[in-house]
């Protein structure tokens, strides 16, 4: 029993000195792990893992960005056209024969009339129930319309290829 107690001596030429330089370092507190058995405690982390979380979310909130753009840019695409469609309307109610000054807001009336064999577009006040059947004869019709305030006009409505025309 007293031959367990005794420690055994330790053979030196048997230790690999080379493998425990490796081991170890001259200047433990410039290691930027730790070096003995009270140091941190480091586990490795799942970089994948936490890569692909990542990049996930990153796809979706940028998705969700570029859809919101997307329909903020076809929200202005329309309104361009509509803007187009007002100047349009606009230029060929200027350029129409107009007797009157037109107010904002109120609703006029666009006919295209036949003069000495020119056929010349005119603003009026009147509606085409206004003139009656024997004047709407002599006279089309082509679009009901408001100015607004920016002084273009918005067509409420028109004969069916009055905005093909334009």
């Amino acid at each position: 029993m007293e031959d367990d107690k005794k420690p055994k001596p330790i053979d030196v030429d048997q230790i690999d000195l080379d493998r425990y330089k490796l081991a170890t370092s001259e200047n433990p507190s410039a290691l930027t792990f730790g070096s003995n058995r009270g140091g941190v405690a480091f586990t490795p982390n799942k970089e994948g893992a936490i890569k692909s979380r990542s990049y996930s979310a990153m796809t979706q909130q940028l998705d969700m960005q570029l859809v919101n753009i997307v329909e903020q840019m076809r929200v202005l695409a329309k309104q361009i056209e509509e803007l187009k469609e007002r100047k349009r309307v606009s230029e060929l109610i200027y350029a129409a024969a107009i007797s009157f000054e037109p107010l904002i807001g109120k609703t006029y009336f666009l006919y295209e009339t036949v003069e000495n064999e020119v056929v010349k577009p005119r603003l009026s006040l009147l509606s085409p129930k206004d003139w009656g059947e024997e004047k709407m004869q002599k006279q089309k019709f082509l679009a009901e319309a408001v100015l607004l305030a920016d002084h273009t006009w918005k067509v409420l409505s028109s004969d069916n290829n009055f905005l093909d025309v334009i």
